[in-house]
């Protein structure tokens, strides 16, 4: 009977395990949440604006529009008198408009140390045309404005 009752337990807790971890939604997608820093150092309080620029061209120059994809954006803030750090996850969706651009403005948010960064990361999925895009770039302190002009590569062309 002990027996028994330690399996429907036991199958009690990991079913329990399965259905957190269905309600969670899964992982992000992007491929790295966070970026080792060191030498941290007090700074001049600044301001900085979050500003992702996506430009999506084919390799003949012709604008690829209404493309989705998505961003993977975090900030990163040092803890006072620490050279920890807490991170701050955001996921975005977008469709590249006609001309092939997406354009995001985040917050306002002040940068305090020389190691507060923002980390972007731009995935753009598989078509049934086009290989998928990944691309992450980091800017620390009083930069926060990512550039990315991307090419996608044709699947025929690989």
């Amino acid at each position: 009977m002990k027996n028994k009752l330690s399996s429907v337990f036991s199958l009690f807790i990991i079913g329990l395990f399965l259905l957190f971890a269905m309600a969670s939604g899964g992982p992000d997608g992007s491929s790295n949440a966070s970026v080792a820093i060191s030498n941290c150092k007090e700074m001049p309080p600044v301001d900085v604006q979050l500003i992702v620029d996506i430009s999506l061209k084919n390799k003949s120059g012709e604008p690829l529009n209404l493309v989705y994809g998505n961003l993977f954006v975090v900030n990163q803030a040092v803890k006072q008198d620490t050279c920890a750090f807490e991170a701050f996850p955001e996921e975005l969706e977008f469709y590249t408009d006609m001309s092939g651009k997406y354009s995001h403005h985040g917050i306002t948010i002040t940068h305090k140390n020389s190691e507060d960064l923002y980390r972007v990361e731009v995935f753009i999925p598989k078509t049934a045309l086009y290989d998928e895009i990944r691309t992450v770039q980091v800017k620390k302190y009083d930069n926060a404005k990512f550039i990315f002009n991307l090419t996608a590569v044709r699947l025929s062309e690989l």
